[in-house]
């Protein structure tokens, strides 16, 4: 049996790697660049997309007259699910890369945030 961090036969990670956020947001593991802008930009978004949007048609559905204020109450549990997860997978990237996991906090300084991820995303993998 193999181990779930382990990659497919032909060097590839499996697509339970890429879709189930357990594994893809696990801080424990080091994480490529691909699976850093994955992780950080397009997986949740596509989720956050996709939940919101059904739970928006099933709520104008059964209370059409709703104040349009309750958006805001719906999005903050997701806004706060995605910190999680960026921070998760910052520190993946960081081990990857050799780096301290402190640099996460760091991250919340906005003169260090952006400078941070543009350097996560362009350095080279090590190797």
């Amino acid at each position: 049996m193999r181990r779930y961090s382990d990659s497919a036969p032909d060097n590839r990670p499996p697509l339970r790697d890429w879709i189930n956020p357990l594994r893809l947001y696990d801080p424990r593991l080091p994480a490529g660049r691909w699976v850093f802008v994955w992780g950080l930009a397009i997986f949740p978004c596509v989720v956050i997309f996709l939940v919101l949007t059904v739970i928006l048609m099933v709520l104008e559905t059964f209370v059409p007259n709703i104040d349009p204020q309750y958006i805001g109450i719906i999005v903050w549990p997701f806004m706060l699910a995605w910190v999680a997860a960026l921070v998760a997978i910052t520190r993946r990237r960081l081990l990857y890369l050799q780096m301290s996991s402190l640099w996460v906090w760091l991250a919340i300084l906005p003169v260090v945030n952006l400078p941070l991820y543009i350097y996560l995303l362009v350095k080279s993998d090590p190797g």
